[in-house]
């Protein structure tokens, strides 16, 4: 079997050099062989190199993002580090899907990219004194402490990627998810009898996806996991609470008990006293509250 070589440096490792070699575990497998040196006649030698070499430059396999003026930032301003380069040129192959890596892009990457850049993307101190874990400050809790001279630094750094190819393979498969299921919902959009009312046949994550793709939508319908179902009400915005059509107030806080009687529908479980969700025992039950709802 070929080997493919990739150089990263020596010492203490990081996220963006961590993550940007599970991306290459995925895509050259038991083939990758990680060298970590600064020694240059070394280096020159890899197929690739990561985060060392201080040269930006797809078509010579180098990935190393300090230096600034070849490796740029991103049209939102957020800066790549060397995990970025990777994923920019390999995330799509990764992935199988554009859409995909974008996302995974937006929910990984970026944040890894800016704390290795020295950017902060959370300015805010709520609790002064009070860290927020993040996947960076967990890749270098894997580095040997002061008062650790027994562990390992090769050992500890290969720990640290198969922890980190964990994280990148439930965020790529989370991204998947995602798309797939706004496909869905768009599917779901499309066909529904009354645009006001949208059927799921699971509870995908539909806010943005129903929010953005119709302005008549007032409730979703979709299964839970306990075999109820749920109708929640859409809102005007998804950065915000504001609805746009609430329930009735008078079904605010009622139960099982208090909520057939009051609306006539049998199966009506449960409305939160918000308005924003109510819950049926069954699907033909979930359509008639929310048509009631339409009609008050």
């Amino acid at each position: 079997m070929e080997h493919i070589v990739v150089a990263i440096h020596d010492g203490d490792f990081h996220a963006d050099e961590v993550f940007a070699i599970v991306v290459f575990q995925m895509i050259f497998g038991e083939a990758l062989v990680v060298v970590k040196t600064r020694d240059q006649r070394i280096m020159d030698a890899a197929d690739y190199r990561v985060d060392v070499g201080d040269r930006y430059d797809p078509e010579t396999n180098d990935f190393d993002h300090h230096a600034p003026a070849e490796s740029g930032a991103r049209p939102n301003g957020v800066p790549y580090a060397s995990f970025g380069l990777v994923w920019k040129h390999f995330g799509q192959q990764v992935c199988n899907d554009a859409e995909v890596a974008e996302l995974v892009d937006r929910r990984l990457v970026q944040g890894i990219d800016a704390l290795d850049s020295g950017v902060r993307l959370i300015e805010k101190e709520t609790f002064p004194g009070v860290s927020a874990l993040n996947v960076t400050t967990m890749i270098s809790s894997f580095n040997p402490t002061s008062f650790e001279e027994d562990r390992d630094q090769n050992a500890a750094f290969f720990e640290a990627v198969r922890w980190a190819r964990l994280v990148l393979e439930r965020t790529l498969a989370q991204a998947q998810a995602q798309v797939r299921a706004h496909e869905n919902v768009r599917r779901a959009l499309a066909r529904a009898d009354d645009p006001r009312i949208i059927v799921l046949d699971r509870d995908y994550p539909w806010y943005k996806a129903v929010i953005t793709g119709s302005a008549q939508a007032l409730y979703v319908i979709s299964p839970r996991k306990d075999g109820h179902w749920s109708i929640e009400a859409v809102r005007k915005n998804a950065g915000d609470f504001e609805l746009r059509r609430p329930f009735p107030a008078a079904w605010g806080g009622k139960n099982s008990h208090e909520l057939p009687a009051l609306t006539g529908v049998a199966e009506a479980f449960f409305c939160h006293e918000k308005l924003f969700k109510a819950v049926a025992l069954t699907r033909e039950g979930a359509v008639a509250l929310a048509r009631l709802a339409l009609e008050s």
